[in-house]
């Protein structure tokens, strides 16, 4: 099976859930959102993913983005050519700001308003399939957030964890991602 992974921001490919998904691969790539990645424009980043999907995205591939490479391949997305053949799973999506008042934290990520204008006005190509997975105790990804845009890009499925935060348990993650390659 052909597996795609787009890291978190610090993420690699062969470390955490992307040697997991290596280990499930038949063929893997992706784009690492690591420190090198993340000294690059953003501009450059959406690029870099652009390009990984017009090279590797094609029949029977499984396109996994956690955490900011959600956000990094919403962008790449718009206004692009659709993505038949592929299934989409976004992990734990980075989908605008974010703010944790209790640790004093807030972020805002960049061209939110042109992410903004592209889901009201369905610019994003959506995939074959497409689902979208958060925990009920993200403080990045809000559950009423991740069911608004699971709406606007008419999501296939999406779900909310129970018990889970930012970084989902490694058992309940096997399990999405078995029922995930599974359609």
């Amino acid at each position: 099976m052909k597996i795609l992974y787009l890291s978190g921001r610090g993420g690699e490919l062969d470390q955490g859930l992307g040697r997991h998904l290596q280990s499930r691969a038949t063929k893997f790539g992706g784009v690492a959102f690591n420190d090198v990645t993340l000294s690059h424009s953003f501009g450059d980043q959406i690029a870099a993913v652009q390009q990984l999907l017009h090279d590797d995205a094609c029949d029977n591939t499984h396109l996994i983005a956690n955490s900011y490479g959600c956000y990094v391949l919403l962008h790449a997305l718009i206004d692009q050519p659709l993505m038949a053949a592929t299934k989409v799973l976004l992990l734990s999506p980075l989908l605008g700001r974010t703010h944790l008042r209790t640790q004093g934290f807030s972020s805002r990520p960049p061209r939110l308003k042109r992410l903004d204008a592209a889901l009201t006005h369905g610019l994003i190509s959506k995939p074959r399939y497409l689902a979208l997975i958060a925990g009920a105790d993200d403080p990045i990804c809000e559950p009423a957030e991740l069911q608004n845009i699971a709406g606007l890009l008419q999501a296939d499925h999406w779900k909310i964890l129970p018990k889970q935060g930012h970084m989902i348990e490694h058992d309940v993650m096997d399990t999405v991602l078995t029922e995930f390659f599974a359609k």
